[in-house]
C-alpha cells in the first residue's frame, strides 16, 4: 500500500519530505496480519559477472513498532540472499538504509538468464496485530566488478621480468 505524506506527518511529526534516507512524499508500508507478510517484484534477468545490490530505506513509525524486517533477492522465485533487520536496528520516527547483495555468477552458472526478483517483508512469530514497517527509496544497482587485484600484480611482475636486471652488488677485484 502507498501512503501519502499527509498520513506520514501524523506518524512522524515531519512537516515536509519524508525523514532520514527516504525520498519524496510517499512510502509503501506493510502491516502484519499473519506470521509473515511481504511484497515482491520481478525486475530483470541475471547477467554473468554482475553483483546486484538492493538498498531500501526502512522506516519505523512513531505510533507502531515493526517486526523483523527482511530484504531479499531471489532468482526464479528462490530466495538466494536475505538480510534480516531486527526492530531495534531501525531508529524510531525515521528511515534508515539497509542493503543485501547477490553475485557475481560465473558465465556458465545455471542462474544466468534467470529472473531476478526483490522481496520486502516483515515477520513476527507471535503474529501480534498492529506491527507496521515503512519502505521507501528502493534501489537496485548492478555492477560488474573490476578484474581482481591479482591480475594487476601478475601484470606488474611480467613487466618487471622483461626489464634488464641490475647487479645489486659488485665483487671486489683482488689484485
Amino acid at each position: 500500500m502507498i501512503r501519502s505524506m499527509r498520513s506520514m506527518q501524523v506518524r512522524t511529526g515531519a512537516n515536509g519530505i519524508l525523514p532520514g534516507t527516504a525520498v519524496g512524499t510517499q512510502a509503501a508500508f506493510i502491516g502484519i496480519g499473519a506470521n509473515t507478510t511481504r511484497m515482491s517484484a520481478n525486475v530483470t534477468s541475471v547477467a554473468a559477472n554482475t553483483v546486484y545490490l538492493l538498498t531500501v530505506a526502512v522506516g519505523n513509525p512513531i505510533d507502531h513498532n515493526p517486526g523483523d524486517v527482511f530484504l531479499r533477492l531471489t532468482i526464479n522465485g528462490s530466495d538466494l540472499a536475505t538480510t534480516t533487520i531486527p526492530p531495534t536496528s531501525i531508529p524510531e520516527g525515521t528511515f534508515t538504509d539497509f542493503s543485501v547483495a547477490l553475485g557475481p555468477f560465473a558465465p556458465n552458472d545455471s542462474k544466468i538468464g534467470g529472473t531476478l526478483g526483490i522481496q520486502l517483508g516483515m515477520s513476527d512469530p507471535t503474529a501480534i496485530p498492529g506491527l507496521i514497517a515503512d519502505f521507501d527509496n528502493v534501489r537496485l544497482t548492478a555492477t560488474v566488478p573490476e578484474p581482481a587485484g591479482a591480475l594487476l600484480v601478475a601484470l606488474c611482475f611480467a613487466i618487471r621480468a622483461r626489464q634488464p636486471r641490475r647487479l645489486l652488488y659488485q665483487l671486489r677485484r683482488v689484485s
